[in-house]
């Protein structure tokens, strides 16, 4: 800041001394004005060189050569810059405006580096406490893995897991995930068989109904499943034997005499279920 107060202090020194300089050119103009019109009494109109009268006294060479000078003299301390500046001042003011420009870009780059080291710090400590910054750390809590599928569990953790997630949510996902790689990566070489697959169920139902409230849950399932599939076939069953009927008094009983033979019949046919079942694949 005290740089720039110089230099501001420089320029409006420089623009005191140039309105000095007009002041006291047009001063100088005042008195030439004054010594010409003591010189032409009476008529004061200047002729020409071409027309010359004797009411003109001073030459008309000698006036152009003082307007010229007066004029030489107020150009050469009139600014050559646009506005109050001078050219020298212009260019002075700009290189500040560059210089400033140029330190405010450097503290913004400078405050922008700080701030993201700070996250980047803060994101390190938050990962560390996870126990994902390092694979030496997820090592510490996953040893049951192989160094391959720590690697990756680590390369999911920090792009999945939020870096706010609690320890045990962020272990309890990447185990999730270590368990389905280790499955690919340690894929049996023989293929699995019924009795693999019955142990592996038998054990996931132990598991489930560990706790009364899961069993009494999966109980409830296997009645209302086992009530269901007896329904069905108690419906079918009824269907069936309504269709025979409807067969019967359709195309065989014609008479009442028919329909009390049909129902002692039908007595003696019910105690024979076979006899239905081959009647429906027939008909």
């Amino acid at each position: 800041m005290g740089k720039k107060s110089e230099q501001f202090e420089e320029i409006l020194d420089e623009l005191h001394e140039n309105k000095k300089a007009c002041e006291s050119l047009k001063s100088e103009l005042n008195t030439f004005k004054e010594e010409v019109l003591k010189v032409l009494p009476g008529d004061t109109s200047v002729s020409s060189p071409q027309q010359e009268t004797s009411h003109v006294k001073v030459e008309y060479g000698d006036l152009k050569d003082a307007v010229y000078d007066g004029m030489a003299n107020y150009y050469a301390a009139f600014p050559t810059a646009a506005g109050d500046l001078t050219e020298n001042e212009g260019k002075k003011l700009a290189q500040i405006c560059e210089r400033e420009y140029n330190n405010s870009f450097v503290k913004l780059f400078k405050e922008r580096e700080e701030t993201d080291k700070t996250q980047e710090e803060e994101l390190h400590k938050k990962r560390k406490i996870q126990g994902i910054d390092t694979i030496e750390q997820v090592a510490e809590w996953a040893p049951e893995y192989s160094p391959e599928v720590q690697r990756v569990m680590r390369f999911i953790g920090l792009n999945i897991i939020d870096a706010d997630e609690p320890v045990e949510t962020a272990h309890t996902i990447m185990k999730i995930w270590g368990n389905a790689v280790s499955r690919v990566t340690n894929a049996p070489d023989t293929p699995p068989t019924l009795k693999a697959w019955s142990r592996y169920r038998w054990s996931k139902a132990k598991a489930y109904t560990h706790k009364k409230q899961k069993l009494a849950y999966y109980a409830l399932y296997l009645l209302v499943t086992f009530a269901i599939g007896s329904l069905a076939l108690y419906q079918h069953k009824v269907m069936r034997m309504d269709e025979t009927n409807h067969v019967w008094y359709k195309t065989v009983i014609q008479t009442r005499e028919d329909a009390d033979k049909w129902n002692e019949l039908d007595s003696i046919l019910h105690k024979d279920s076979s006899f239905y079942n081959r009647l429906y694949d027939i008909h």
